[in-house]
């Protein structure tokens, strides 16, 4: 199976229309810290389970 990188939400949602339609997955705000002890907003999808994954990070199989 072809490995996709998901950059960010959105992008995430047009290519795993399943999880988020069928309220699988939801999205979330939140605050990660950045250089010098700054926070920055940063957008999350919110798992089944509960998990916060940031879709910067993550590698999802063609769904």
């Amino acid at each position: 199976m072809e490995m996709k990188h998901y950059s960010n939400v959105f992008y995430a949602s047009l290519h795993i229309k399943s999880k988020f339609i069928e309220g699988d997955w939801k999205v979330a705000y939140g605050y990660m810290p950045s250089v010098e002890n700054i926070m920055v907003r940063h957008c999350f999808i919110v798992n089944e389970m509960g998990e916060a994954i940031d879709p910067t990070k993550i590698a999802c199989r063609t769904c």
